[in-house]
């Protein structure tokens, strides 16, 4: 289609259409690269990206009723991550009880920053669930990086509308370091990420978890399962432990929630059938010694 971009997308959404009409749609690209793993947090955790949207220095949302929040990519692009029905401002009281405020505070403190933001400018949004489909799938070229985060311009190129459950290219075995959190939508979308699929189901081999509060580490093997490390891996997508006691028991000292600590990798690979179990489990056994983590890590034995 002729001139096919971000405007003539919305326009076939009718709160969108109707925002476009009214002049009162805006555009926010965040881009935290100094704040560690915040931007998965706001791709997977829509609650704390409302929270870290509603928050503002000054009045930037008052004449806007539909907000679109995008997280920065390589190359100028923004990923949708979200999108807000703004329903005006409020007070900071009310905006401290919003759904996602005591995980925001929390990560604020975890890489010490105050738990309490100096934003004066507070506003009530609720999901736009209408254009929930484009979420984490929409990426557009925002333009170079001296471009404002916060416009108004939506005669934005679409890059690509990525395949629904779409979360990240596999990028080679040994540059794998995923969360928890993008793990698990991994598994949960084997459709959508193909080659993570084929991979990882086609191999077997040594991997690493590490927990980035703690710094400790669990050292791990796939050795004979029917689907490789896909199988494997499907375990602590699902409860985070995949049964091991240690991991397990950090879990309930520490609460459910904080396997979205945990980042997987990958340290040795083979295809099945291509090396014995006894192979396999010489390198796990090399890797828990060279990094301690029987004495010092989540390795039992």
């Amino acid at each position: 289609m002729k001139n096919f971009n971000l405007r003539t997308l919305l326009a076939s959404y009718p709160i969108a259409e109707r925002a476009i009409r009214e002049n009162s749609i805006r555009l926010v690209r965040h881009q935290m690269k100094d704040w560690s793993g915040f931007n998965s947090m706001l791709r997977f955790n829509k609650d704390v990206l409302k929270v870290f949207t509603a928050e503002q220095g000054k009045d930037i949302f008052s004449d806007h009723r539909l907000i679109l929040v995008f997280v920065s990519l390589p190359g100028g692009r923004a990923l949708l991550s979200g999108a807000f029905i703004n329903h005006g401002l409020i007070k900071r009281d009310a905006f401290e009880q919003m759904q996602g405020y005591a995980e925001y505070t929390q990560y604020r403190k975890s890489i010490d920053l105050n738990e309490q933001s100096r934003a004066d400018f507070f506003y009530d949004l609720q999901v736009c669930h209408e254009l929930e489909e484009l979420f984490d799938r929409l990426i557009i070229d925002w333009g170079g990086s001296t471009i404002s985060w916060y416009q108004n311009k939506i005669d934005k190129d679409i890059c690509q509308i990525l395949a629904p459950g779409f979360v990240t290219i596999f990028p080679g075995w040994d540059e794998v370091n995923i969360t928890h959190q993008e793990l698990n939508a991994i598994i949960q979308n084997p459709e959508g990420n193909p080659d993570w699929a084929q991979f990882l189901k086609a191999h077997d081999g040594v991997y690493l978890i590490l927990d980035n509060v703690t710094g400790r580490q669990y050292v791990g093997s796939a050795t004979g399962e029917q689907a490789g490390l896909w199988g494997r891996w499907t375990g602590y997508a699902n409860n985070g432990h995949n049964g091991n006691k240690l991991l397990e028991e950090l879990l309930i000292e520490r609460g459910d929630a904080h396997k979205r600590n945990f980042t997987f990798s990958l340290h040795h690979v083979f295809a099945r059938g291509a090396a014995t179990k006894k192979d396999v489990l010489f390198y796990e056994s090399l890797l828990k010694k060279k990094l301690g983590s029987r004495a010092f890590g989540l390795n039992a034995n």
